[in-house]
């Protein structure tokens, strides 16, 4: 199955490479490819150093106009899907990961086929750690709601269910104009259509940008962050708890 990793990127440099730092400590990169959507900025020229500096091998767009939130990440998983990738993870430059996170997808590349009403795969749980609980870190569950911060899907997914449902204008969500966006409507859809979210237990994504981003804003900067996330977990098996149908 071929799949990628597609990065949206605008300006944050110290934010971005870190999370550039995190996804090159990954294990796992053989068979993954990556991708990078940037957009324009002063800040340009050190957006593209930080990728030259820890994924050379990688491809980058720079859009001709600032795409914005709403639509770069639908451009930047589009192409993939369009490129005849089977499977994308959609990341983004203020998100740091775990280093086993492509392990975590790996593994779950085959849920679709064996539970067909999966829809995504989260990175980020907001799970807390019990610390006394030898199987937490290899679980795997279904349930809850989706989370933007680091995320796959499959392109049969993607063709049929996201990709038509996309808010790419603030179109959706409530008639006072909140929760709008594409990650709120994507949640009506998990919803209307009883599909499943497959979530690690133990976080493998957190949130790092409390500052400058579109809609984030440092009071609400802590609800985004995981309370499990730990950025180096051993190798392992994981473990699904099935869900009841």
């Amino acid at each position: 199955m071929r799949r990628a990793v597609v990065f949206t990127g605008y300006r944050r440099v110290e934010y971005f490479r870190q999370s550039l730092a995190s996804w090159s400590q990954a294990r796992g990169q053989d068979g993954w490819d990556f991708f990078f959507h940037l957009e324009p900025s002063a800040r340009l020229d050190q957006m593209k150093e930080a990728i030259s500096d820890f994924f050379p091998r990688s491809r980058t767009t720079v859009n001709p106009r600032r795409l914005g939130v709403l639509e770069n990440p639908y451009r930047a998983l589009n192409s993939a899907f369009s490129a005849g990738y089977e499977f994308a993870v959609l990341a983004e430059d203020d998100i740091v990961v775990s280093d086993d996170v492509l392990e975590f997808f790996e593994w779950a590349l085959p849920l679709h086929r064996t539970y067909p009403r999966t829809l995504v795969v989260n990175a980020w749980s907001d799970h807390v750690d019990p610390g006394d609980d030898p199987g937490f870190a290899s679980r795997v569950m279904f349930g809850g709601r989706f989370s933007p911060l680091v995320w796959g899907t499959w392109k049969s997914r993607w063709d049929s269910y996201i990709e038509p449902t996309w808010d790419h204008d603030y179109s959706t969500g409530t008639p006072d104009g909140h929760q709008a966006g594409w990650d709120w409507n994507l949640n009506r859809v998990i919803e209307k259509n009883e599909f499943l979210v497959a979530r690690c237990q133990l976080s493998r994504s957190d949130h790092i940008g409390e500052f400058g981003g579109t809609h984030m804003l440092p009071a609400n900067f802590s609800a985004s962050q995981s309370p499990s996330f730990n950025p180096h977990v051993p190798s392992g098996p994981f473990y699904l708890v099935a869900p009841d149908a």
